[in-house]
């Protein structure tokens, strides 16, 4: 008989304490053979974007090494109903296409996608157009979301070299503050640190602490890897749009940390918590939205 791993998900809103979670729950720590994976969320009646799409790398992961899937529901009826509007059951179902990007039965949520880079520029583009005419009537410039999603997805497939492509979820709060959106990307790739100092090691370079290699990753024009269209500018233009709308951004990566906020500015720091990948979450702020100078059709989403 097939041994059944289950994975009990408890959500901590620290960042560390998530991610040493993760860590613990790795393919590489199970010693024996395992036939099925039982992700439990009895526990569980909230997740941010931030839980869910590192969530959904772990299952993936598993879910790659021919591992069958499934799920415990949480004794929480509304956030059971949470996780059928995302699809995110779905996900790891025999026939799911999880390259397509879909609206969730939650007009504010986009559901989980796993990221293709041939479709790149059509999710990011569609994003942007749904919000703007669904919450927006047109009125509000959401190209700061676009350009937003366009980088963090960029940062995997040029930097990442990840096994497990990033996943990505994005939703809107209107009762927070004013209304924020909110983007989480993750992958389980070599983690920003480390790809940054492979490349200096590789240069002749020194190697860095980690929250200064993550630091050299947000500099203007540093780059690990040539890029034809964007060398240098991905995490720093990233920043910039964040910054614009005095919004947020959360970036954990090996032991590194980057906390942004409109408020406090930029810190980075190392944790004793080591994540193997890059967990990106971005807030931004609708209230400081430009005002938009053309109305365009609302974007066609697959259901």
């Amino acid at each position: 008989m097939d041994k059944v791993h289950t994975i009990l998900v408890i959500v901590n809103r620290g960042y560390n304490i998530w991610g040493e979670f993760l860590q613990k729950n790795r393919l590489s720590t199970n010693s024996e053979p395992i036939g099925t994976l039982a992700i439990d969320f009895s526990r569980t009646s909230f997740m941010e974007p931030h839980h869910l799409v590192s969530l959904a790398c772990l299952i993936e992961e598993y879910h790659l090494a021919g591992i069958t899937i499934k799920f415990n529901p949480s004794y929480n009826t509304k956030f059971n109903k949470y996780l059928d509007d995302i699809k995110f059951c779905e996900y790891w179902n025999p026939g799911f296409n999880r390259n397509n990007f879909t609206r969730g039965k939650i007009s504010t949520t986009l559901c989980l996608w796993k990221v293709s880079e041939e479709m790149i520029d059509s999710y990011a583009n569609q994003a942007q157009q749904y919000f703007e005419q669904n919450y927006f009537s047109g009125e509000k410039d959401l190209v700061a979301l676009s350009i937003s999603l366009k980088e963090v997805f960029n940062n995997i497939f040029n930097h990442a070299d990840s096994p497990v492509d990033g996943y990505v979820l994005t939703q809107y709060y209107p009762q927070r503050g004013n209304g924020e959106i909110v983007t989480a990307v993750c992958d389980f790739g070599l983690g920003i640190p480390t790809k940054i100092n492979n490349y200096l090691a590789a240069n002749g370079y020194e190697k860095l602490k980690e929250d200064k290699a993550l630091e050299q990753a947000f500099t203007l024009h540093f780059s690990s890897k040539s890029t034809p269209q964007n060398k240098g500018l991905g995490l720093p233009n990233l920043m910039s749009n964040v910054e614009s709308l005095r919004g947020d951004l959360h970036v954990y990566s090996n032991h590194a940390c980057l906390n942004h906020a409109c408020s406090k500015g930029s810190e980075f720091y190392v944790t004793n918590k080591s994540f193997s990948g890059t967990l990106i979450n971005v807030n931004l702020k609708t209230q400081y939205l430009p005002q938009s100078e053309e109305i365009i059709d609302d974007a066609e989403f697959i259901f």
